[in-house]
């Protein structure tokens, strides 16, 4: 093409005079970026796509970080909130993971055209930690005070507590 850059096929375009800096089509349609004599980055038309263990740095600092190794994926916020942000009129944001047979399933949405949050699976809350009912304190909530005893509170004070066999095991004299 007249005006521009032009290199044969399986040529590289080298950087800095040395042989481990370049950039080179590596199929049709396939640009590869490669630093220190290995691929970085490979664009196609299908996408970008990365190796394992590289990572996505958004901002200075870097403020955000996105990687993955080969067997997890990591999100990393160094700075400020994270949102997540469905902006569609009536949009919701799903999650879904394996099902323990190869598929998936759902888990969890938060569904903006009712405006509610949807949990389709079980929720397990670790010993001693409680379920709070309330959005201005500690003062209404649920716990597992002892191996299958559960204690009901309201206004910081025990209302109710159950047995494993759902009897009620004792229900203070001020809250009858």
């Amino acid at each position: 093409p007249r005006g521009g850059l032009s290199l044969p096929a399986t040529e590289k375009l080298y950087f800095d005079g040395g042989n481990d800096t370049y950039i080179d089509e590596v199929a049709a349609n396939q640009i590869s970026f490669n630093t220190g004599g290995a691929e970085r980055m490979r664009i196609n038309t299908t996408g970008i796509k990365l190796p394992d263990n590289a990572t996505i740095q958004v901002g200075t600092s870097p403020d955000t970080l996105i990687s993955s190794n080969g067997s997890n994926t990591f999100f990393d916020q160094n700075i400020g909130n994270m949102f997540f942000r469905a902006n569609t009129d009536n949009g919701s944001i799903h999650f879904q993971a394996d099902n323990g047979s190869g598929g998936l399933a759902g888990y969890m949405d938060i569904d903006g055209t009712n405006e509610v949050i949807d949990i389709f699976k079980d929720i397990q809350l670790t010993a001693t930690k409680k379920l709070y009912f309330d959005t201005g304190g500690a003062n209404t909530y649920i716990v597992e005070s002892a191996d299958d005893i559960l204690d009901f509170y309201a206004g910081a004070a025990l209302m109710l507590r159950l047995d494993e066999t759902n009897n009620i095991v004792s229900i203070p004299q001020d809250a009858a």
